[in-house]
């Protein structure tokens, strides 16, 4: 989980999060140990109706391959239900050949490539 953000970064990312009805963040602990997180929102698209979508998914490097992702995802699934979502999307970097093996192997397909643009404000 080799992200660059400082901890009081995340930690107030985080507090935010928490304060928004439409996001929710599971995490997967062993004995007080983090081994992951996925973060997932709920939101209309015009074209698409009420979606659940993957904002972050990170699972140790040590401890992947045991069905920890599997069951952050089962239960990011559950929420976007009860949040009456009728897909969920996840993106993915082109380079996280990996993690697009996870996807596929967990019920997603692949059904657009994109560039994604950013404007620093």
């Amino acid at each position: 989980m080799g992200h660059k953000s400082t901890i009081d970064e995340m930690k107030e990312r985080l507090e935010k999060i928490i304060e928004d009805p439409e996001q929710v963040i599971f995490v997967a602990k062993d004995s007080g140990r983090v081994l992951g997180f996925v973060s997932v929102v709920a939101f209309w698209e015009i074209l698409s109706g009420h979606q659940g979508r993957v904002w972050g998914l990170d699972v140790d490097e040590n401890t992947q391959g045991k069905g920890i992702g599997r069951a952050l995802m089962d239960r990011a699934e559950e929420w976007a239900k009860e949040q009456g979502c009728v897909s969920m999307k996840v993106n993915s970097n082109v380079m996280r050949t990996g993690a697009h093996k996870f996807y596929e192997k967990i019920g997603y397909i692949k059904y657009k490539e994109q560039a994604i643009f950013k404007k620093k404000l």
